[in-house]
């Protein structure tokens, strides 16, 4: 066994090959992790994702005024884009029954998106006039945890 390791030690100091290779390596390796420590590699900006936050004492008719609310706003944002799409149709159109089509499609969403932003209008005034009702959670724990209020 000694034999080994002093043939070992004698052959590397022969032959300063392995030693540089290994210098080399270690060097490689070290200078990899620095340079992407300074690079950023691999790095992107957080993704946020909000959560609205509702009350437990929340009911299912305060979810469907709400949710009346987002739907006719989505079916009015829907109406405007489809009369900004039946402008640029008429524009485009090269014979007179192409343009008449796109008028009438302007025209029956203009009346859609009339009708959607009053829905619109009203859902929102009902939702102001009957909100839901807002209670501190931790109020609703605490009674729950210290028993009967004093």
């Amino acid at each position: 066994m000694a034999n080994a390791t002093t043939s070992f030690l004698t052959q590397s100091r022969r032959n300063p090959r392995f030693a540089l290779i290994s210098v080399a390596l270690t060097a490689i390796i070290v200078g990899a992790f620095f340079w992407e420590s300074h690079q950023g590699f691999g790095t992107r900006p957080p993704r946020l994702i909000y959560v609205q936050s509702w009350p437990s004492t929340r009911t299912a008719t305060d979810v469907a005024r709400e949710q009346a609310v987002g739907e006719t706003a989505r079916q009015a944002a829907i109406a405007q884009f489809e009369i900004e799409r039946g402008e640029a149709l008429a524009s485009r159109a090269q014979t007179p029954a192409a343009r008449a089509a796109a008028q009438v499609h302007i025209a029956q969403n203009r009346a859609a998106l009339a009708r959607w932003t009053a829905q619109n209008v009203t859902a929102k005034a009902e939702l102001a006039v009957h909100p839901a009702p807002r209670i501190a959670p931790n109020k609703a724990v605490g009674s729950a945890l210290s028993g009967p209020a004093s």
